[in-house]
Parts: C-alpha cells; structure tokens; sequence
C-alpha cells in the first residue's frame, strides 16, 4: 500500500487555478488580520501588505463620510513610497467620486486619469501625483454606510474585472472591520 505524502503537489504557475487560490488564501488573510487588529491605520498597513501578493496597487485608502459637515475625508492612505502632501483630505459628499460611491453604493472605476472627464478638479489631482487608475468601493455594512475604499495605481495598467470582484470581497470584509474598530474607539 503507498504511503501518502505530507506535501501537496505544487500548482505550476501558469495553472488557471494558482490566481483563485492565492486570492482565496489572501482573502482568509484578511479575515484573520481584521479579527486581530482594531487599530485602523495598522489594520490598512498589514492588509496592504496581505493584499499585494495577488492584486498589484500602489496605494490603498480608507475615506471615511462626515455626516455632520457633509464631507468625505481621507482617514487612512497606505502607500508603497510616501506621497507629496498635495491635495485636499476632505472632499464634499457631492463634489467628489468617493462621495457619489457613498451616495451611491456603486464602484466608481477610472481606467485612465488623464482620459476620465468626470470629477475634472479631482482627476488632475490625482495626476499630479502620478496616479493612472483607481477603484473606489463602497464601505457598508447592514447597519451604516461609513465610506469608501480607493485602491490606485501609479502604473498605465487598467484593472481587470476579476480584480474588481476580488476588490470587492475585500471591501466587504472591511467595511465590518472599520465598523468595529469605529465602535470601539467610540467606546473608549
């Protein structure tokens, strides 16, 4: 009778499965750093750390709404390299496209900065500082909408519509981790 072997058989690379499993295995990930972490900051620092195994962004943001002023103000920017501080950190709800994916609960997707003619202002701001495609989820959960997830890529790369629904598993998952961690700052 054969013994079985403690190691699986390795996937090769160009396999159609290796991209699903990764990304399953980076979504466990995330699972696991959002039951550990409740600090905000640290919990989008090692989620973008997580994350850049299977989804290529440059950085990751966690824009949260100000219902009382009626603002989107970027709470959370995890960048590979640091970025100037050029451009504004709130935004109104209607002036912005983390506002209208708020207002919305839609993904706002530019594929191309320097070609999108919506949001003209905030575009050639993200221009300036080199950005070419960005994906902006909405932050729900079945009780509050808090904000928006941006992830953006200084590269000429369009995203992909599998990275979208991969983004999206990873804003749902999130949203209930910002939810939390916005519970218990409140508490203390």
């Amino acid at each position: 009778m054969a013994e079985l072997s403690d190691t699986s058989p390795e996937i090769a690379p160009t396999s159609p499965l290796t991209q699903p499993v990764r990304q399953f295995e980076a979504l466990l990930e995330v699972s696991e750093t959002i039951a550990q972490q409740r600090d905000l900051k640290l919990l989008f620092h090692e989620l973008s750390n997580r994350l850049r195994s299977v989804l290529q962004f440059d950085f990751l943001g966690l824009i949260l709404h100000d219902p009382a002023r009626g603002m989107m103000r970027l709470h959370i920017l995890e960048t590979r390299e640091p970025l100037p501080p050029e451009g504004p950190e709130e935004m109104p709800v209607a002036n912005s496209p983390s506002g209208w994916v708020f207002e919305n609960q839609e993904l706002f997707l530019t594929q191309d900065t320097s070609k999108d003619v919506r949001y003209p202002d905030f575009m050639k701001k993200l221009q300036a500082v080199g950005v070419h495609s960005t994906a902006i989820l909405p932050l729900t959960t079945a009780h509050h909408r808090l904000g928006t997830m941006v992830f953006g890529r200084f590269v000429p790369q369009g995203i992909s519509e599998t990275e979208i629904q991969f983004m999206r598993r990873v804003a749902a998952q999130v949203a209930v981790a910002v939810d939390n961690a916005l519970n218990f700052e409140a508490a203390e």
